[in-house]
């Protein structure tokens, strides 16, 4: 998607009136959106209109993606012919060479005329926007969430899609290539969100099946304060925390492992030491010695293991 300095060449305010034309009635109808565009009387002037909505559209994708959808969703097919989607596709569709088909319509086909092009990508930022319309709007920043970091009920928007192309589909009454074509775009639109629904669901479930594999790990460490208050968050995590957590946890599972052998090991010299024959002096010093051996390395393994406690996130 071209950045907004991409667009200040080639599509201009004559050209947006020119593809999008918004009527003084319609700019009046739809004062709730204008009004923080421009003043009311300012808005029936094209000389002062068109440059705000140019600007507007340009910077916030919010705006623009909300006008279209307040024509798209008009109740009756003449409102939806205002949209920018049907507005666009139509003017693009008559600068086309006629052996090209707009449904074949890639960068490869793009017009010399810079204006052209930049209409193009303004329709397709629209079909994305549309395609991932929901509670949390994905704006084209080029930076997108992690896709296990996504609310799996946002998926849902296939429904809302469906209902859209059904009420498509209700509207066509005669035949209309305009209409036809949306009905094509909003079916592509289906598609893709109903495979999006199925990643984000096999994603979710061996996310889970990783949560449970950590906490079965970590159960051993239970008796760390660290480790219980993980716990509780870890049914929560995101992927990046889990993958960061099983790495982490292999390394104090090991660490837990050696102090447990060596605690082993400090209460078997004890054991020997206590039953040692008290007479046998050498044999006492040689267990005494045993003993110091096991405690230090007893010691040093519990202080690796709350060391790496310690720094193990809650």
């Amino acid at each position: 998607m071209s950045n907004d300095g991409e667009f200040e060449t080639g599509l201009t305010p004559e050209i947006l009136a020119e593809v999008w034309p918004i009527a003084p009635s319609d700019r009046r109808k739809h004062s709730d959106i204008f009004d923080d565009l421009l003043p009311t009387k300012d808005c029936k002037n094209d000389e002062l209109f068109y440059p705000a909505l140019l600007a507007r559209v340009r910077s916030d994708h919010r705006f623009f993606f909300r006008l279209d959808q307040r024509f798209w969703k008009g109740p009756s097919p003449k409102e939806k012919n205002k949209s920018f989607g049907l507005r666009s596709h139509a003017w693009l569709s008559r600068k086309l060479q006629s052996d090209v088909q707009f449904k074949d319509l890639d960068e490869s086909h793009l017009f010399p005329n810079l204006a052209e092009q930049n209409v193009y990508e303004l329709y397709l930022l629209l079909i994305d926007l549309e395609v991932h319309s929901g509670d949390s709007l994905r704006l084209p920043s080029g930076k997108t969430p992690p896709i296990e970091a996504i609310e799996l009920s946002q998926s849902s928007d296939w429904i809302a899609i469906r209902d859209q192309l059904r009420s498509l589909l209700e509207s066509l009454d005669a035949p209309d290539t305009a209409m036809a074509e949306a009905i094509r775009v909003k079916s592509e639109a289906l598609l893709a969100a109903c495979i999006r629904h199925g990643e984000l669901a096999t994603v979710a479930s061996v996310l889970e099946e990783r949560r449970e594999g950590l906490l079965e790990l970590l159960e051993p460490l239970l008796r760390s304060p660290q480790v219980v208050k993980l716990f509780d968050k870890i049914s929560t995590a995101t992927a990046d925390v889990v993958d960061s957590l099983e790495s982490m946890t292999d390394d104090l599972l090991s660490l837990d492992h050696k102090a447990m052998l060596a605690g082993s090991a400090r209460y078997a010299a004890d054991h020997e030491y206590e039953n040692a024959d008290r007479k046998d002096r050498q044999l006492m010093r040689v267990r005494l010695d045993e003993v110091d051996v096991a405690e230090a390395a007893d010691e040093a393994a519990k202080a690796a293991r709350d060391k790496a406690l310690l720094v193990f996130p809650t």
